[in-house]
């Protein structure tokens, strides 16, 4: 990272105060500044949001937990199993509440965000570590809604309220919530990059034969007009991955890689995820690993074929909301690496820049690891 990199970045953490990552921006030429919000609106008065640590713009990053789908009315044992595995940074991949609505006034999900900061178990885990989120259905605000919801004019302010994020944030004027940073010193650099599949997202192509395997709610719609990310995001996105870095970690807040199932997923659009690795491989942006959620249940992935070099994907899901281990079957793959795990739990994913080995990691509540795959960042290239 270049030394003005650094600053911004630093000036970015520095105002965001309360969520170190999330209430700034910290690409190339676009830095954070000015004081994040530190209160949280509701009907009943402003909520404090809770502080959290700053990262450290030179640390080499060891640890990055993964968590989403975090319904604000059930347990958070996996909240406890994230704050004791101590990461460096977590990755908040959608469904951080639970907070659908229709109506314009969005009340529904304004009191899902104040359920969650008024529980002490999820204000000590927005406390313990610096988070960097992005959205899925249930806190953009309807079950697989996309471009079409009416209400995202009024949902976008109240996530960005809720993670900190400036009034003076040029992620608030993109039309979305995605965002991008590089941390690290050199020869450790890290980029985030947070997409937002929501905002633009088109429609998915219903099921001819719902509940069939593989064809569960949606097939795959090979019309080259559909689109996931929408011509800005995509555009931006081409502009991140061509910057440098030594590794990129790629939050999808559902699956890019993950196939055998007819559920939300890149696959349901062919032609955007092939569109995603030919970028990958035009920016030659190497050293690329996707995490997700979403799915309700964990899972470790691979794609190698039409790509410009093998993308894993761990997928975790869900912090509270997971299919449970009474659903029946096991999705058929073919991109799955070993069986995905069906009970509630967080992820994590290990970098040793001494040995150049990634690991994957699924935590139970017991904070046990109940899956796991390695393998070498030297992979990661074409």
């Amino acid at each position: 990272m270049t030394g003005i990199d650094r600053r911004s970045l630093l000036a970015g953490l520095a105002g965001a105060g309360a969520l170190a990552l999330t209430g700034c921006t910290t690409t190339a030429g676009r830095p954070g500044g000015g004081a994040a919000a530190r209160i949280f609106p509701t009907a009943a008065g402003p909520m404090p949001l809770p502080a959290a640590p700053i990262l450290d713009p030179e640390l080499r990053l060891g640890r990055i937990g993964i968590g989403s789908c975090f319904n604000q009315n059930r347990h958070g044992r996996l909240l406890g199993t994230a704050v004791r595995s101590r990461p460096d940074l977590f990755l908040m991949m959608g469904d951080n509440v639970y907070g659908d609505t229709e109506s314009p006034n969005v009340d529904e999900l304004v009191a899902a965000y104040a359920g969650a900061l008024a529980r002490p178990d999820y204000r000590t885990f927005r406390a313990a570590m610096p988070i960097a989120a992005t959205w899925d259905d249930h806190d953009y605000g309807l079950n697989d809604s996309g471009a079409e919801y009416a209400y995202k004019a009024a949902t976008m302010p109240l996530f960005f309220d809720f993670w900190g994020v400036p009034a003076d944030s040029p992620r608030r004027r993109t039309g979305g919530i995605y965002d991008a940073f590089i941390t690290g010193p050199e020869g450790a650099r890290v980029q985030i990059i947070l997409l937002d599949t929501r905002s633009f997202r088109s429609p998915f192509k219903a099921t001819d034969e719902k509940g069939a395997p593989w064809k569960e709610r949606y097939v795959a719609d090979p019309d080259p007009q559909k689109t996931v990310l929408g011509e800005a995001q995509w555009a931006w996105l081409e502009e991140q991955l061509a910057k440098p870095a030594d590794l990129r970690i790629l939050v999808s807040s559902y699956q890019m890689v993950a196939e055998g199932h007819g559920w939300e997923k890149w696959g349901n659009f062919p032609l955007e995820r092939q569109r995603f690795y030919d970028l990958v491989a035009r920016t030659r942006a190497a050293g690329l690993i996707a995490v997700s959620g979403d799915r309700h249940r964990a899972g470790v992935y691979r794609e190698a074929k039409g790509t410009p070099f093998p993308i894993y994907e761990l997928t975790s899901s869900a912090i509270n909301m997971s299919s449970g281990r009474s659903d029946p079957g096991e999705e058929p793959g073919p991109n799955r690496i070993g069986p995905t795990y069906r009970a509630d739990n967080v992820g994590m994913v290990t970098l040793d820049w001494d040995k150049r080995r990634v690991g994957f990691y699924i935590l139970d509540e017991d904070d046990r690891t109940v899956l796991s795959h390695g393998f070498s960042m030297d992979e990661l290239k074409a």
